[in-house]
């Protein structure tokens, strides 16, 4: 849905999809797991599933290798990365989205807060095939993850607009980077804070900024006075001006 947050990036910076979660303290101690209940979820060919987890409670999820991140819209969740596993609490009692990404897979999970004991939930993912294909948010996650590490996608071409934009407020914004594929561009901008307090840029309040946006993501979340920023922005590529031809 265009110009919405997606249910979608590393530490200290919030995606239209998930906000990144990192670790903040070190692990509970062992006998808070030791009552919790196990099971073992097999999630769908994209990495979805929805899972029922306790309201109240430390849960733990296992993944089959280590998580290199985990992302979040919302502030209901508490997230903390081990290894291979991520341990979830509430902080709200309504359901709450998590895109996990692992070494080998990414996964997008509906996580359902009810009046259960702890939950350790070992996640599995399906055999791959030949035929699956990427769902389109994990494909537009994808292309925020490609965005960040400034690594497009094979057949991507990149741009250096190096284009100054109206500010925004305090916001002063310059487009650096474009990576234009046939179908999806991937746009970094860089945002500087020229006022005297801090500002938030949290992807939900630059929305209104990028109406078209099919994706957005933001780093940091909070730009104190005199610092940089970055915004990753998908849109689709016939929105855009046609390319400079090459010299």
């Amino acid at each position: 849905m265009p110009g919405a947050p997606l249910p979608g990036s590393a530490p200290n910076k919030r995606t239209s999809v998930l906000r990144p979660d990192t670790p903040l303290q070190p692990s509970p101690p062992d006998a808070t797991h030791a009552t919790s209940i196990t099971r073992t979820m097999t999630v769908t060919e994209d990495g979805a599933a929805s899972i029922t987890l306790s309201s109240a409670a430390l849960n733990r999820l296992l993944f089959p290798d280590a998580v290199t991140s985990a992302y979040t819209a919302t502030e209901a969740l508490d997230v903390i990365i081990e290894g291979r596993a991520v341990i979830v609490s509430f902080r709200a009692t309504h359901p709450a989205d998590l895109m996990v990404i692992t070494r080998g897979a990414q996964y997008l999970l509906r996580l359902i807060p009810e009046t259960l004991p702890a939950q350790t939930i070992r996640l599995r993912a399906p055999k791959p095939e030949s035929h699956v294909t990427s769902s389109y948010e994990t494909q537009l996650a994808d292309l925020i993850q490609a965005g960040y590490r400034r690594s497009p996608p094979e057949g991507f071409r990149t741009e250096r607009p190096a284009r100054p934009l109206p500010p925004t407020g305090a916001l002063a914004w310059y487009l650096t980077l474009q990576h234009r594929g046939h179908r999806l561009t991937i746009q970094e901008y860089a945002v500087a804070n020229t006022g005297a307090l801090p500002h938030p840029t949290d992807p939900t309040q630059l929305a209104r900024l990028f109406p078209n946006a099919r994706a957005l993501s933001s780093e940091p979340l909070l730009l104190q006075p005199g610092a940089w920023g970055r915004v990753l922005v998908i849109v689709d590529t016939d929105t855009l001006e046609p390319p400079e031809p090459s010299r």
